[in-house]
């Protein structure tokens, strides 16, 4: 891949599982969707990138739900399509982290080398209070797991932060806590607007999973404000 001009490059995002995630946000967008479930990107369409857009410059970024639940095998082919295609500037891969693994990091090694990684993670364990797993744990032990072993690998990461009210008002105690892993190089605040939101966003009438009474504990009974 090209290491010149991604600042002019188209931005694209593959959304690799669409709203498939291995874990149970309260404030999630995509379990509001309509029609979830849908086909799955494969490298064959990845190939046809280039020709969709006229073989301008691309910045790609694979989202998802979570990217890295499609698998290495998947994720493999669709690093390889991309690193075949020079008008490919950019890859990055946005990740909740609690899949990341020494297996994970050396795959990226292999396939694409410049690979970027951001990790979505709320600050620290009183933020991410919002982000649990459906088995009931809360993600921010595994998170920090993984920015660790980011740190021991030498690879540098951004942190996307959803402010939530359990972030607002702490600004330097977050800032400063996200600082001190030696992984995280940049931070970006996402507010978290959705008003709307005062109850689960699950289907009315379907078991409510372990990570709603979990919410329910760490967020009161009144829900987001």
């Amino acid at each position: 891949m090209s290491s010149t001009g991604p600042d002019t490059a188209v931005s694209v995002i593959l959304k690799l599982r669409g709203e498939t995630c291995d874990i149970d946000c309260l404030y999630c967008f995509e379990k509001r969707k309509e029609a979830p479930g849908g086909a799955r990107i494969n490298a064959a369409q990845v190939h046809r990138l280039g020709s969709i857009f006229s073989w301008r410059p691309l910045s790609i970024e694979l989202h998802s739900g979570e990217p890295l639940t499609a698998g290495p095998e998947r994720i493999a082919e669709i690093l390889d399509a991309l690193a075949a295609q020079p008008n490919v500037l950019r890859v990055s891969l946005q990740t909740n982290g609690l899949r990341l693994d020494d297996a994970w990091l050396d795959l990226f090694e292999r396939h694409c080398p410049e690979l970027e990684i951001g990790i979505s993670l709320d600050g620290d364990a009183l933020g991410n209070s919002w982000r649990v797993g459906y088995d009931g744990r809360p993600t921010y032990p595994r998170v920090v797991e993984a920015l660790e072993l980011l740190g021991r690998r030498e690879r540098n990461v951004g942190i996307i932060c959803a402010v939530t009210p359990y972030v607002l008002g702490r600004a330097s105690e977050v800032m400063k806590h996200l600082a001190s892993f030696p992984a995280v190089t940049t931070v970006s605040l996402v507010p978290c607007f959705d008003a709307a939101v005062t109850r689960s966003t699950t289907v009315a009438g379907s078991r409510a999973p372990t990570s709603r009474a979990l919410q329910r504990r760490a967020i009161g009974p009144t829900g987001p404000a």
